[in-house]
């Protein structure tokens, strides 16, 4: 987390926000692709595998549906920047191939990541992450300073900071691929798990995301590249400490609830967040009494937004709340349940930008930031206490 705010540094010094708007909206656009693509198998993984150690049908049959998935994904990518192209701005074939490489290795990278996760590699994924994340930091600005502020050079140097990491996976875990070894079995229950999933995950993307597409789409550049700037910075902000304790106490809580009891999960969870709570308070409190350094510091002072940031961060500490109680509903195997619940929370954002984004601009999207995530929580809430309730 912050070796990414580092990076928005190096980002927002070589880019003017107009540019940062561009490539925002590029990047933000891949890593939906990305998310859809893997994170409902990823979630599979996490879920299903503390049963299936040492399986290798099962774990072949993971391949399978990841390779099947790339195929299909890639279609619709294609199409997807076919008929946005004069939004996005491609100029000419081989910047797809740039961003299809980034795709690629995106999704193979985060795969990977998932394996690691799932075999407690705790140390192994904390190096690779870092190193990662070092490469992601350092290449951008070569690239940058080499190819004269080259957007696409951006992507065509992180495209290589994936495969660095995915070299680095394949080094410390075996991966044994076999496609004939897999099973109907396994495939059908990874996709009755799995399946609901990629709702799940269509509506979180488009929730974090689509209000910079809303801005794009519109033609507020230099407010989109302002926006997202500040968002990254407050989002990572908060989840430097999330995604630590998320990818830690995840396969543990799992653990806990199917060899000893729900009961012990759940109060294991309550545990782990209030913990949580007393971090994110410091860094929330940290980011409104410093905002002003960050944005001198961090970013450059054009990309000052002025008091909207502070919905942006109620908001981000209202995703990272509903995170956890979405993993209560996780263990119950309620996937379905959650997707409805994102759903709800995406179109409410999303008819909130629609309507008010074409006169406020980025100011509808930070409000409409609290609104989506104030109804994502209360969802995650309920619907977690509800089940609980059912024990």
């Amino acid at each position: 987390g912050i070796l990414f705010i580092f990076n928005l540094k190096v980002l927002t010094y070589f880019l003017e926000p107009k540019d940062y708007g561009i490539y925002a909206a590029l990047n933000v656009s891949l890593v939906i692709f990305v998310l859809f693509s893997t994170s409902w198998i990823g979630a599979s993984i996490i879920r299903l595998s503390p049963n299936e150690k040492g399986n290798l049908i099962f774990f072949n049959s993971l391949h399978l549906l990841l390779i099947i998935t790339l195929v299909i994904t890639t279609f619709f990518l294609i199409g997807f920047f076919y008929f946005f192209n004069s939004t996005i701005l491609i100029s000419n074939f081989v910047d797809f191939l740039y961003l299809l490489l980034f795709y690629y290795s995106s999704c193979i990278f985060n795969y990977l990541l998932y394996y690691l996760r799932a075999e407690r590699e705790a140390k192994s994924y904390s190096i690779i992450l870092l190193l990662h994340s070092i490469c992601s930091l350092v290449l951008p600005v070569l690239a940058l300073a080499l190819c004269k502020n080259s957007i696409m050079s951006i992507f065509v140097s992180l495209s290589i900071a994936n495969i660095f990491g995915i070299f680095m996976i394949l080094k410390s875990v075996f991966i044994r691929i076999n496609l004939k070894y897999c099973n109907k079995k396994y495939i059908i229950e990874i996709l009755k798990y799995g399946l609901p999933a990629i709702f799940i995950q269509l509506f979180v993307s488009l929730t974090m995301f689509s209000d910079q597409l809303i801005l794009k789409f519109h033609n507020f550049d230099i407010q989109l590249g302002i926006y997202a700037a500040n968002y990254t910075l407050v989002d990572k902000s908060i989840n430097i400490v999330s995604s630590v304790f998320i990818t830690t106490f995840q396969p543990i809580m799992f653990d806990i609830w199917e060899k000893e009891s729900p009961t012990k999960a759940y109060t294991f969870l309550k545990k782990i967040l209030g913990i949580y709570i007393l971090f994110a308070t410091i860094i929330c409190f940290s980011l409104y009494y410093f905002y002003d350094l960050l944005v001198i510091y961090i970013l450059t002072p054009n990309y000052n937004m002025g008091n909207l940031f502070v919905y942006i961060m109620i908001g981000s500490l209202l995703l990272s709340l509903s995170n956890f109680y979405s993993e209560v509903l996780n263990a119950h195997k309620k996937t379905v349940t959650i997707a409805v619940i994102y759903g709800i929370t995406f179109f409410v954002g999303l008819f909130s930008n629609l309507y008010f984004v074409p006169e406020m601009g980025m100011e509808a999207t930070a409000l409409g930031n609290v609104l989506a995530y104030s109804i994502l929580f209360i969802g995650m809430f309920t619907a977690s206490s509800y089940y609980m309730s059912k024990l």
